[in-house]
């Protein structure tokens, strides 16, 4: 009987054959349960977007189909697609299963072209995931027979709702309104030694004019003409009224921005930040003090004081070459000290005096703020948690567009000091907010205790912006529209003898 010859080369090439098929089949078991893991956190992913992103945007708003619906369709898209894979329908498996990496491929290129600086941040990462979605998604159905239309139908969609929603995330044209109001004449003269020094224009006005800070006391009073038992006991003098004081910063100021207008988080730092503002210029007069600094472009600072030194008028000028997009920026932030009951009524609505108490961030204790929305409407409201809505209100009324606004800050039921803003409404953006959502507009007026002041007085501050996202969910960018911007404050005490009779703290 013969003996059976075997081939040493023949027998290699079996076993090497046989190796690399179970190379195969270990990649393609990996790949798939990657693609698994894609598909679940995609699921994941779109209810989370679904849940904490604002909601209230019309429907002709592209945050409404970003936000409400995008997620929705995602979550039916990766549904649909695991199960197809579980009952073995290949058909809509690869065609649901294509969307996913088209839409990331699509959304990278638009972000490149969209937003060329901030790219530089998320490009590599975003690129990266998406060259494992691919891989993940054409090792699971490599061999298959492929069902052309349904996958180009499906490809060709995601392709354009990524297109889409990576638009959404850029910020619009800017909408607000600068009056265009030329600076005061600019002569250098300013040492850098001298900036730094404070400026006493008259008693209980200082003014740090290094970074345009005007802190303005209360002048010295006598209180009512009473004694407590502890007084009448020692002989001591009768009780002085409280001294309250007010830390005044009117210049625009931006702090967190976008160099083309995307999420200020992906931003360098440089670019996030932006020029530093430096004084060059210091004139000051008998009452008066005239300051001109250097930043984004020319800013100047007039202050001026009253005889009877209970008033003080301010007027800060910010001229922008060009549009600036930020998150978060200051039109002007007013810091009060001395109140232990604090309380805000709003010229629109004056019967309505609202407590100041602190928030919480990201959640907690809502928020209290007030905005002037497009049909030109003040209102005063109450987010749910935090800084974010829905939003409760607490009043409204009428503020049209050349209106001054003037806040009343209360003590109890005591009034404080009273604070006009004459430009604020005039230059305000009324373009809806894409982080706050439910109809808030852009512009806000923020205030809150910066402590709880159960134990004694806390600090309010309150925080005016004609276009920023600080309210709601998100580091979106708004614009600053180029031009001159002109902040005319008058702050005055006001006498202790009227009281407040209706007060919200709910």
């Amino acid at each position: 009987m013969a003996k059976e010859i075997r081939n040493p080369k023949s027998q290699m090439t079996q076993e090497g054959m046989h190796v690399r098929g179970s190379h195969r089949e270990k990649f393609r078991a990996i790949c798939s349960f990657v693609w698994r893991v894609v598909l679940y956190a995609h699921l994941v992913a779109a209810g989370f977007w679904w849940w904490l992103m604002p909601g209230g945007f019309p429907l002709v708003h592209p945050r409404f189909w970003t936000n409400a619906v995008l997620p929705v369709a995602a979550g039916a898209v990766c549904f649909t697609c695991l199960l197809s894979e579980r009952r073995k329908n290949a058909a809509w498996r690869m065609a649901t299963g294509a969307a996913l990496p088209a839409f990331w491929l699509a959304a990278c290129i638009t972000a490149a072209l969209l937003f060329p600086m901030s790219a530089r941040r998320f490009g590599v990462p975003a690129a990266g995931c998406t060259v494992l979605i691919a891989t993940a998604f054409w090792a699971t159905t490599r061999g298959e027979r492929l069902p052309r239309r349904k996958v180009v139908i499906s490809t060709i969609s995601a392709g354009i709702v990524a297109a889409g929603f990576v638009w959404a995330q850029r910020a619009p044209r800017a909408g607000t309104r600068p009056l265009g109001e030329a600076l005061p004449s600019i002569h250098e003269d300013v040492e850098p030694a001298r900036a730094g020094l404070p400026v006493t224009l008259s008693q209980g006005v200082t003014i740090f004019p290094g970074v345009g800070q005007i802190n303005f006391v209360q002048p010295l009073q006598e209180g009512p003409s009473r004694k407590t038992e502890s007084n009448q006991d020692s002989g001591a003098t009768p009780e002085r009224s409280k001294r309250y004081s007010l830390e005044i910063q009117p210049l625009l100021t931006f702090e967190s921005r976008s160099p083309d207008r995307c999420w200020t988080i992906f931003a360098r730092r440089r670019d996030r930040e932006g020029p530093e503002r430096r004084l060059i210029s210091l004139h000051r007069s008998n009452s008066e003090l005239l300051a001109h600094f250097r930043d984004d472009g020319e800013s100047a600072l007039k202050i001026s004081t009253t005889e009877t030194r209970k008033a003080v008028v301010i007027e800060g000028w910010t001229r922008l070459n060009r549009p600036i997009y930020s998150h978060l920026n200051s039109y002007a932030t007013i810091t009060v000290l001395g109140c232990q009951r604090p309380a805000l009524a709003f010229s629109p609505c004056p019967a309505v005096l609202v407590d100041v108490e602190p928030f919480d961030y990201p959640v907690g204790r809502p928020m209290r703020l007030g905005y002037v929305d497009a049909l030109n409407r003040f209102h005063v409201v109450r987010a749910r948690s935090g800084e974010k809505g829905p939003f409760t209100e607490f009043g409204s009324g009428d503020l049209a567009r050349d209106d001054a606004l003037t806040m009343t800050v209360f003590d109890g039921k005591s009034p404080v000091c009273r604070i006009s803003l004459d430009d604020w409404s005039a230059q305000a953006s009324h373009d809806l907010s894409p982080t706050a959502g439910w109809g808030l507009p852009a512009n806000a007026i923020e205030f809150s205790q910066v402590s709880d002041a159960s134990l004694g007085s806390s600090p309010i501050v309150i925080g005016i912006t004609l276009s920023g996202t600080s309210v709601g969910r998100g580091w979106d960018s708004v614009g600053h529209a180029a031009g001159t911007y002109r902040n005319r404050m008058r702050i005055e005490w006001m006498e202790k003898s009227a009281e407040f009779g209706i007060r919200n703290s709910e």
